[in-house]
């Protein structure tokens, strides 16, 4: 393999790997099957490009787009690389004289759209060549589950197997848990490695703006492009929005341009080649202006409208500050946006198999939740990223430094987040400014049928306590706590008692603020009003400030191997949350600082001994953590082996 590091210098003139990308280059080398998935920016194309040229042999490149292909074919030239692309734009002599390049060993890389696999001849010609590995770009494209589906991509698996099955390595900007499950089963691969690295960003400031009018929109954008020294991605949903936007800001000045895929391909052709020479300096688009682009001083990204998924938000963002620049990443947000997606859910009637439907407009609901669920977060954004890819990282105690939750600052000239809340006071990066902006006010928003129920619940909660108790309490008495104070009340001998556990301690908190807002309830030991009886009852409903109420999951895969998934205990689980939360308010500390997720997944599994190694044994506790971890979550831990004993194992 010789010294990768000094391989690295000689042939593409980095100093050092980026994070994450070593392992996936030695697995690579080494022959592993790989799923690797790396955000935008985060250098995927080196972790294959390095090995090629260390092997014997072509390296097959399965990627989607013709202008994507001659970027990195050019790119690799330049570097003294041989490597080409054969696609319909060139001449069948062309692409002849490529492939007998190839046959005869000149080429490092062959770069093919997965189109090219239909054809008979076309797999004949590849067949004759040394293909040392097979990589897939783009490899979410072979998911239904992901963003961005393309039916061509589910026949790679045959064309694999056709082709003297080599080593196989998909890569992908944006893949959650079930997508990475869906590449590696629809291509075939055998004990593949999977490698999720380099989400966390620091280089991008994320942030999200709370837009209560919509007029407030096009005046924040224009505070961040007026402001910006450099170019800028504008995305908006819907061509027309493109159309406003672009007018805008040409009408302020704005040497900008408008890239959808209602335009002819030459014109969209000439906008990109515009703005990636630097021609144009702002462009607005839809998610057309998607994959392929690579330009590296991209200063900011602006959201118009709420994107569709977490993945494509991510994949988007990510085209910002790919020259390690600092780069803002701003999302203007308002819970109205949802319908633009609702309708392109209920457009997808007449696109998608009828049998088919159901499923497929369920789970686009499901990522339209899961983007809504990061607009009102409250903790860290950053954080929230790399929990929902599940990257095995975490950002420091003080916060990342580089969100809006962290830092108090959004991204929009002359707006800090507290202005922007109407929070009285800040304490900017400290872990209580951080925690204050949980209380911020956003957009209100009607609920689903869940929802309302989950208010149900929670306001005859509120109406049985009578006024005797705080929300937090209450909360504790709907999370079915077992501290002494809460059982020795006599909510727990009603219906109130548990019926909202798995929600955790500071969403439903929240709800009880916003229905106080919504004079569903008043009072700082709350009573019920007139509005808040009817809401109870059904007869009447309420649009919350609020996020998504939804019940969470244990988040099995991503637990230690010291903690058989299977065998943790929800029940537990969420008072450990809920201990933590508790303690991290106490300390003025982010949760994460007091256990990690894992730690409490681990704790909620194994529930172990009182004794320091069976302690020591759980993810993340070591020799420091095991006496204050144990005297914070020793007596639940107790609680639970005695109301919930293992079952003796089997001899």
């Amino acid at each position: 393999m010789g010294d990768l590091g000094q391989r690295l210098a000689e042939r593409f003139g980095h100093a050092d790997f980026r994070p994450g990308q070593r392992v996936i280059v030695e697995d690579v080398i080494a022959g592993q099957d790989v799923v690797a998935v790396m955000p935008t920016g985060a250098g995927k194309s080196l972790c294959y490009q390095l090995p090629a040229v260390e092997l014997e042999g072509t390296t097959l490149v399965v990627s989607p787009l013709i202008s994507l292909m001659k970027d990195q074919v050019d790119a690799l030239n330049a570097l003294g690389i041989p490597a080409a692309f054969v696609n319909s734009t060139q001449s069948p002599g062309e692409q002849r004289e490529i492939l007998d390049q190839a046959r005869a060993g000149a080429l490092k890389l062959l770069y093919v759209a997965p189109e090219r696999f239909r054809f008979e001849g076309a797999m004949s010609a590849l067949q004759r060549l040394e293909i040392s590995r097979f990589i897939v770009d783009e490899a979410h494209c072979v998911s239904q589950w992901g963003h961005d589906f393309r039916p061509d991509y589910l026949n790679l698996s045959s064309a694999i197997e056709a082709l003297g099955r080599p080593p196989v390595a998909a890569f992908t900007a944006t893949a959650t848990d079930l997508v990475r499950g869906d590449i590696a089963k629809h291509l075939g691969l055998q004990r593949p490695e999977v490698h999720v690295s380099g989400f966390l960003r620091e280089n991008l400031h994320l942030s999200v703006v709370p837009i209560k009018k919509m007029a407030h929109k096009l005046e924040h954008l224009l505070k961040i492009i007026e402001s910006l020294e450099g170019s800028a991605i504008v995305y908006c949903a819907t061509r027309r929005h493109c159309e406003e936007v672009t007018l805008a800001l040409v009408q302020r000045g704005v040497n900008a341009a408008i890239y959808h895929g209602g335009l002819e391909d030459q014109e969209r052709h000439t906008m990109q080649d515009a703005f990636d020479l630097g021609d144009t300096r702002v462009m607005v688009a839809t998610n057309a202006f998607g994959m392929g682009i690579d330009k590296a001083d991209v200063r900011a990204v602006v959201h118009y409208d709420v994107p569709g998924s977490v993945e494509a938000y991510y994949q988007e963002a990510g085209r910002a500050g790919r020259d390690g620049e600092k780069a803002h990443c701003v999302l203007l947000f308002t819970y109205a946006d949802t319908r633009i997606h609702e309708f392109f859910i209920e457009r997808g009637r007449d696109e998608v198999a009828p049998e088919r439907y159901e499923a497929w407009a369920s789970r686009e609901r499901r990522k339209v939740r899961a983007m809504v669920r990061y607009a009102y977060e409250a903790s860290c954004r950053h954080g929230e990223i790399l929990d929902y890819f599940g990257e095995n990282m975490t950002v420091g105690p003080e916060g990342c430094g580089a969100c809006d939750l962290c830092t108090g600052q959004t991204g929009v000239p002359g707006e800090t987040l507290a202005s922007l809340t109407a929070l009285a006071q800040t304490s900017g990066r400290s872990s209580r400014g951080r925690a204050k902006t949980a209380e911020r006010e956003l957009p209100t928003r009607p609920l689903d049928e869940q929802e309302q129920v989950v208010v149900q619940k929670a306001l005859s909660a509120v109406a049985r306590a009578d006024g005797r108790l705080s929300n937090s309490a209450i909360c504790r008495i709907l999370l079915g706590s077992k501290r002494p104070d809460v059982l020795s009340d006599p909510l727990v001998q009603t219906r109130s008692y548990g019926q909202l556990k798995g929600y955790g301690h500071e969403p439903i908190r929240r709800l009880l603020v916003a229905l106080e807002r919504a004079r569903c309830t008043q009072g700082q030991r709350p009573r019920l009003t007139s509005t808040g009886f009817e809401v109870m009852w059904g007869r009447q409903s309420v649009d919350l400030s609020v996020g998504p109420l939804v019940a969470k999951r244990s988040k099995a895969s991503r637990a230690s191997a010291s903690a058989p998934t299977d065998d943790i205990d929800e029940q537990l689980l969420e008072q450990l949350r809920a201990a933590r939360l508790e303690a991290a308010r106490d300390l003025e500390v982010p949760a994460y600082v007091v256990a990690s997720n894992k730690t409490l997944e681990g704790l909620a599994a194994v529930r172990p001994e009182a004794n320091d190694e069976a302690w020591l044994s759980i993810h993340g506790i070591g020799p420091k953590k095991v006496e204050p971890l144990r005297d914070l979550f020793g007596a639940l831990v107790e609680e639970a082996k005695e109301e919930r004993p293992s079952e003796p194992k089997s001899a």
